[in-house]
């Protein structure tokens, strides 16, 4: 968590001088980002939670299709 708080903080940072921010990619990049894992549960709502944790990770990564099924899949 404070690493990514760090991360974070640097690419605000690089923002404010014009710099390009650093890319996290693949599924090490995703990883550091905390994704959580979904278990089994009967609460819908609990499921669309973790969809929508996830998708902000995406954006943030800006993964591929491919990448998406295959990052979301292991967090299963």
């Amino acid at each position: 968590m404070m690493g990514h708080m760090v991360q974070v903080m640097e690419t605000m940072q690089a923002n404010q001088h014009g710099a390009q921010p650093p890319q996290l990619r693949g599924y090490h990049g995703f990883a550091r980002t905390n994704p959580p894992i979904f278990t089994r549960g009967k609460d819908p709502i609990a499921a669309d939670h973790w969809l929508r944790a996830i998708e902000k990770k995406f954006t943030l990564l800006r993964c591929i299709e491919k990448e998406k099924v295959s990052f979301a899949t292991h967090q299963l």
